[in-house]
Protein backbone atom coordinates (compact mmCIF):
# COMPACT_ATOMS: atom_id res chain seq x y z
CA UNK A 1 0.00 0.00 0.00
CA UNK A 2 2.80 2.31 0.89
CA UNK A 3 4.24 1.91 -2.55
CA UNK A 4 1.25 2.39 -4.00
CA UNK A 5 0.96 6.03 -2.18
CA UNK A 6 4.38 6.51 -3.59
CA UNK A 7 4.27 5.65 -6.78
CA UNK A 8 0.94 8.09 -7.42
CA UNK A 9 2.61 10.89 -5.88
CA UNK A 10 5.73 10.45 -8.14
CA UNK A 11 3.43 10.56 -10.62
CA UNK A 12 1.57 13.74 -9.44
CA UNK A 13 4.49 15.31 -9.32
CA UNK A 14 5.87 14.66 -12.57
CA UNK A 15 2.71 15.46 -14.15
CA UNK A 16 2.82 18.81 -12.38
CA UNK A 17 6.54 19.31 -13.49
CA UNK A 18 5.59 18.17 -17.11
CA UNK A 19 2.69 20.57 -16.79
CA UNK A 20 5.61 23.45 -15.97
CA UNK A 21 7.82 22.63 -18.42
CA UNK A 22 5.01 22.84 -21.02
CA UNK A 23 3.65 26.67 -19.58
CA UNK A 24 7.79 27.77 -19.53
CA UNK A 25 7.99 26.52 -23.13
CA UNK A 26 4.65 28.71 -24.13
CA UNK A 27 6.27 31.98 -22.24
CA UNK A 28 9.63 31.61 -24.48
CA UNK A 29 7.34 31.01 -27.57
CA UNK A 30 4.81 34.28 -26.77
CA UNK A 31 8.05 35.88 -25.71
CA UNK A 32 10.08 35.08 -29.06
CA UNK A 33 6.65 35.72 -30.92
CA UNK A 34 6.69 39.15 -29.43
CA UNK A 35 10.17 39.85 -30.27
CA UNK A 36 9.56 38.81 -33.87
CA UNK A 37 6.40 41.06 -34.36
CA UNK A 38 8.39 44.30 -32.94
CA UNK A 39 11.31 43.50 -35.54
CA UNK A 40 8.67 43.36 -38.35
CA UNK A 41 7.17 46.17 -37.71
CA UNK A 42 9.95 48.19 -37.00
CA UNK A 43 10.90 46.82 -40.33
CA UNK A 44 7.91 48.54 -41.57
CA UNK A 45 5.82 45.20 -42.34
CA UNK A 46 2.04 45.18 -41.95
CA UNK A 47 -0.34 42.48 -41.37
CA UNK A 48 -3.68 41.56 -43.60
CA UNK A 49 -6.83 42.01 -41.95
CA UNK A 50 -8.53 38.95 -40.37
CA UNK A 51 -6.81 36.99 -37.54
CA UNK A 52 -4.09 38.99 -35.65
CA UNK A 53 -0.85 37.97 -36.54
CA UNK A 54 0.44 37.31 -33.01
CA UNK A 55 -2.24 34.06 -33.12
CA UNK A 56 -1.29 33.50 -36.94
CA UNK A 57 2.27 32.68 -35.56
CA UNK A 58 1.42 30.68 -32.68
CA UNK A 59 -0.54 28.80 -34.84
CA UNK A 60 2.38 28.25 -36.91
CA UNK A 61 4.68 27.29 -34.57
CA UNK A 62 2.04 24.63 -32.85
CA UNK A 63 2.04 23.06 -36.60
CA UNK A 64 5.96 23.01 -36.33
CA UNK A 65 5.98 20.90 -33.61
CA UNK A 66 3.52 18.44 -34.13
CA UNK A 67 4.81 15.12 -34.95
CA UNK A 68 2.45 11.55 -35.75
CA UNK A 69 3.64 8.52 -33.00
CA UNK A 70 6.93 7.41 -35.39
CA UNK A 71 8.02 11.01 -34.57
CA UNK A 72 7.97 12.35 -38.08
CA UNK A 73 6.87 16.07 -38.84
CA UNK A 74 2.58 15.74 -39.63
CA UNK A 75 3.19 19.16 -42.09
CA UNK A 76 5.40 20.28 -44.76
CA UNK A 77 6.12 23.93 -45.18
CA UNK A 78 7.22 26.19 -47.69
CA UNK A 79 7.21 29.82 -47.30
CA UNK A 80 8.52 32.49 -49.86
CA UNK A 81 8.98 36.46 -50.39
CA UNK A 82 7.62 38.22 -53.45
CA UNK A 83 7.08 41.47 -54.89
CA UNK A 84 4.28 42.68 -57.01
CA UNK A 85 2.25 45.48 -58.44
CA UNK A 86 -0.39 45.75 -55.79
CA UNK A 87 -0.22 42.97 -52.53
CA UNK A 88 -3.02 40.62 -54.94
CA UNK A 89 -0.66 40.28 -57.16
CA UNK A 90 2.29 39.84 -54.58
CA UNK A 91 0.17 37.04 -53.13
CA UNK A 92 -0.69 35.41 -55.57
CA UNK A 93 3.25 34.81 -56.94
CA UNK A 94 4.40 34.04 -53.06
CA UNK A 95 1.64 31.36 -53.01
CA UNK A 96 2.32 30.04 -56.07
CA UNK A 97 6.11 29.28 -55.31
CA UNK A 98 5.16 28.30 -52.06
CA UNK A 99 3.37 25.33 -53.97
CA UNK A 100 6.23 24.80 -56.39
CA UNK A 101 8.64 24.74 -53.23
CA UNK A 102 5.68 22.07 -51.79
CA UNK A 103 6.05 20.06 -55.24
CA UNK A 104 9.74 19.81 -55.52
CA UNK A 105 9.74 18.49 -52.09
CA UNK A 106 7.30 16.06 -52.94
CA UNK A 107 9.01 15.21 -56.05
CA UNK A 108 12.51 14.44 -54.18
CA UNK A 109 10.05 11.54 -52.83
CA UNK A 110 8.89 10.23 -56.02
CA UNK A 111 12.41 10.31 -57.55
CA UNK A 112 13.16 7.80 -54.37
CA UNK A 113 10.06 6.18 -54.77
CA UNK A 114 11.08 5.22 -58.48
CA UNK A 115 14.76 4.47 -57.85
CA UNK A 116 13.49 1.22 -55.72
CA UNK A 117 12.12 0.12 -58.96
CA UNK A 118 15.13 -1.62 -60.93
CA UNK A 119 13.71 -0.92 -64.66
CA UNK A 120 13.44 3.20 -63.49
CA UNK A 121 17.01 3.09 -62.13
CA UNK A 122 18.61 2.18 -65.12
CA UNK A 123 17.14 4.47 -66.97
CA UNK A 124 19.39 6.77 -68.57
CA UNK A 125 17.26 10.06 -68.51
CA UNK A 126 19.04 13.48 -67.46
CA UNK A 127 18.03 13.50 -63.61
CA UNK A 128 17.01 17.21 -63.29
CA UNK A 129 14.67 17.25 -66.78
CA UNK A 130 13.34 14.58 -65.10
CA UNK A 131 12.91 16.01 -61.66
CA UNK A 132 11.85 19.00 -62.93
CA UNK A 133 8.89 16.81 -65.13
CA UNK A 134 7.69 15.07 -61.99
CA UNK A 135 7.74 18.44 -59.96
CA UNK A 136 5.42 19.61 -62.63
CA UNK A 137 2.80 16.77 -62.51
CA UNK A 138 2.78 16.71 -58.60
CA UNK A 139 2.46 20.65 -58.56
CA UNK A 140 -0.72 20.04 -60.77
CA UNK A 141 -1.91 17.35 -57.86
CA UNK A 142 -1.64 19.28 -54.96
CA UNK A 143 -4.95 20.72 -53.64
CA UNK A 144 -5.04 23.19 -51.19
CA UNK A 145 -2.53 24.05 -49.10
CA UNK A 146 -2.68 25.67 -45.96
CA UNK A 147 -1.80 29.62 -45.27
CA UNK A 148 0.25 29.89 -42.25
CA UNK A 149 0.92 33.87 -42.06
CA UNK A 150 1.77 36.07 -44.47
CA UNK A 151 2.76 39.93 -43.87
CA UNK A 152 3.25 42.83 -46.73
CA UNK A 153 5.33 46.23 -46.36
CA UNK A 154 5.38 48.72 -49.38
CA UNK A 155 8.74 48.86 -51.65
CA UNK A 156 8.76 51.97 -53.86
CA UNK A 157 6.04 51.77 -56.10
CA UNK A 158 5.60 48.17 -55.22
CA UNK A 159 4.19 45.47 -52.61
CA UNK A 160 6.68 42.95 -50.89
CA UNK A 161 5.07 39.90 -49.02
CA UNK A 162 6.26 37.04 -47.10
CA UNK A 163 4.18 34.22 -46.87
CA UNK A 164 4.43 30.84 -45.13
CA UNK A 165 2.24 27.46 -46.03
CA UNK A 166 2.07 24.19 -45.00
CA UNK A 167 0.79 20.60 -46.37
CA UNK A 168 -0.34 17.70 -44.79
CA UNK A 169 2.44 15.03 -44.72
CA UNK A 170 -0.02 12.06 -44.69
CA UNK A 171 -1.25 13.88 -48.41
CA UNK A 172 2.46 14.44 -49.72
CA UNK A 173 2.90 10.73 -48.72
CA UNK A 174 -0.26 9.77 -50.56
CA UNK A 175 0.36 12.19 -53.70
CA UNK A 176 3.99 10.85 -54.26
CA UNK A 177 3.06 7.18 -54.08
CA UNK A 178 0.41 7.76 -56.56
CA UNK A 179 2.38 9.79 -58.96
CA UNK A 180 5.00 6.81 -58.76
CA UNK A 181 2.89 4.67 -59.73
CA UNK A 182 1.27 6.86 -62.59
CA UNK A 183 4.81 7.07 -63.62
CA UNK A 184 5.39 3.00 -63.71
CA UNK A 185 2.39 2.17 -64.91
CA UNK A 186 0.97 4.67 -67.64
CA UNK A 187 4.17 6.84 -68.23
CA UNK A 188 2.74 10.17 -67.56
CA UNK A 189 5.57 11.00 -69.52
CA UNK A 190 6.97 9.41 -72.10
CA UNK A 191 11.19 9.72 -71.64
CA UNK A 192 10.68 8.01 -68.15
Amino acid sequence: MKNLKNTFVICLVALFMANAAVAQTKRKTNRYIRKELSRLEKEGYKFPSGVPIKYQLEAAYKKQMEKDESGKPLYLFASNCAIGENLTEAKQIACDAARLELAGSIACDVEDLLKEKQDYANNDYDGLKRLLLIREIVKQEIGRIIPLFEFYRNADEKVEIYFEAAYSSELAKKIAKDVATNIITKELVADF
